[in-house]
């Protein structure tokens, strides 16, 4: 990402929904008598809305060519499946070594949905649906770029509508169950593009306070959100992952925090909240089978929970800083610029040679 487009804030918000996803998941390794109520709901709601919305604020002023779909597709293929495949692959190998009794336990049977994208095991769940919407973008940046979305928005709606409805007849790997999600924030990115000049950094600052203070009440469980949410879905996390104006709401926060002020710099623009950030993926996928195992080698001792669970975040937060700088960041490197122009030849829409700006 250019620098020009960078919004230091959103790195730290990507940092937070990490441990948000961390502090639900506690319970399940052990670390943790009683679950943070919707914590993990609202860290995946918050990664998939940043996915639409940077995809929105990076691209959609971009022309529609092949160039510029073949670095996006590139970008975003060596940005998510190198991490996943080697996380994936290696928890396959632990499971044969380890047996059942690992954290992450593959059979032979679902390594296979997995390295195909269709598995929902474990964290993995969340990426099919993630990848399927880079695609479900390129439509609407086309779209968009041709001047036709604003004439077929009715239906959009209609169709965004619909899928909201039946939500839950969609499996969760399916982006057609979190479209509503990923489209709020493209949505809140086009706004940004209109408004941002315009909102007073003063209002912007109530917003990330009380968008601040909302999250801490909802993890603490002091706002009953769900009860709020209720019919929404069929169950506590249904109710998180598909209700549209929880979704609306955070999508509100993250708009206010690309606003610069001394109050998201200092929390969520900091060197620290950055680089959670920048690891945030790696410490999404690590985090359970990590913390999980300093959790049974240190079982015998008498050490106290907290402790423990501090631990094996540090170990989590080492080992995906670790896979950032030793292996995704060479990895993208070495992706980025091959994907695109093996991209770029094999691209069979429209009449411009290969490597020319004729539009899609």
């Amino acid at each position: 990402m250019g620098r020009s487009d960078h919004l230091p804030a959103l790195d730290g918000i990507r940092g937070l929904a990490a441990l948000l996803v961390v502090l639900a998941h506690l319970p399940k390794i052990g670390l943790a008598s009683a679950p943070a109520p919707l914590s993990g709901p609202l860290g995946v709601m918050l990664f998939f809305i940043l996915s639409g919305f940077l995809m929105g604020h990076l691209y959609l002023a971009k022309p529609f060519d092949k160039a510029s779909c073949s670095h996006y597709l590139a970008a975003r293929a060596a940005r998510v499946l190198p991490l996943y495949y080697l996380v994936v692959v290696g928890c396959f190998i632990l499971s044969h070594l380890i047996g059942e009794d690992f954290a992450f336990y593959i059979s032979d049977k679902r390594i296979l949905y997995l390295m195909l994208l269709s598995g929902h095991d474990y964290v993995f769940w969340s990426i099919p649906p993630e990848v399927q919407f880079y695609f479900v973008f390129l439509l609407l940046w086309g779209l968009g770029q041709r001047g036709r979305l604003v004439a077929w928005l009715p239906v959009a709606a209609f169709l965004v509508s619909v899928l909201f409805v039946l939500r839950p007849v969609f499996p969760g790997i399916s982006a057609l169950g979190q479209l509503q999600i990923f489209l709020t924030g493209v949505a809140f990115a086009a706004l940004r593009r209109v408004v941002v000049t315009r909102i007073s950094p003063s209002a912007a600052l109530v917003v990330q306070i009380g968008g601040l203070i909302a999250c801490l009440l909802i993890i603490g469980g002091i706002l009953p959100i769900h009860s709020l949410l209720k019919g929404v879905g069929r169950s506590k996390d249904d109710v998180a992952y598909a209700s549209l104006p929880l979704a609306l709401a955070v999508g509100s926060v993250l708009l206010a925090y690309t606003v610069d002020t001394r109050f998201a710099r200092a929390l969520f623009a900091n060197r620290v909240a950055q680089q959670l950030g920048a690891w945030s993926f790696g410490i999404y996928l690590l985090h359970w089978p990590i913390m999980y195992a300093v959790h049974q080698m240190l079982a015998g001792f008498l050490i106290p929970q907290i402790a423990v669970g501090m631990l094996g975040l540090t170990v989590t937060i080492g080992a995906a800083a670790t896979a950032y700088y030793l292996y995704e960041m060479p990895m993208q490197k070495v992706l980025r610029p091959r994907l695109a122009r093996l991209l770029d030849r094999s691209f069979a829409i429209g009449n411009g040679p290969v490597g020319s700006t004729s539009t899609l």
